[in-house]
């Protein structure tokens, strides 16, 4: 367990979070369904697969990554899911239940990395949505944006400026 702050931790995901990350992903998702003509239960049952083929790919695609649970307190109130393959620090995922957006967290567990990132001499990437707000915090931490792929825009911070 890797403690940020006195009541913010991280710990490994374990098999009985499963309904946790999913209820997470169904709620950072919900208001793009939300005007949809669909029943409640099918567009759970939609986010449901779509939470399960993302899990999926994540495990795949990046089978030695920290897949942790963000904890206040006892509580679970998020994910924070980093690839580390020693040239760089890959943010898989960072979701926080809606209550616990917009208090600094996010911002903590990022400066806690960040700090990490300097001490080894890796930069950090992730992928944002444009239409995302973090994309604004991830501005002013220093993150710059290194491509536009449609939906997403890929977002580097480098631990030293590039020679």
């Amino acid at each position: 367990m890797h403690r940020v702050n006195i009541a913010l931790t991280l710990r490994a995901e374990r098999p009985e979070d499963a309904a946790f990350l999913s209820q997470l992903f169904a709620g950072s998702r919900w208001s793009e369904f939300a005007s949809l003509p669909w029943t409640e239960a099918q567009k759970r049952a939609f986010l449901q697969q779509q939470y399960d083929l993302q899990a999926a790919q994540y495990k795949t695609h990046h089978p030695n990554a920290a897949f942790s649970i963000i904890e206040w307190g006892s509580c679970a109130i998020g994910r924070f899911y980093v690839d580390r393959n020693g040239k760089d620090i890959h943010i898989i995922d960072i979701t926080l239940v809606a209550e616990y957006r917009n208090r600094g967290m996010g911002s903590e567990l990022l400066q806690t990395l960040l700090a990490e990132a300097m001490e080894t001499g890796c930069n950090i990437k992730l992928h944002v949505a444009h239409s995302n707000p973090a994309r604004q915090l991830y501005q002013r931490l220093g993150f710059r944006i290194t491509a536009d792929e449609g939906v997403y825009l890929a977002m580097t911070w480098r631990a030293f400026p590039p020679a």
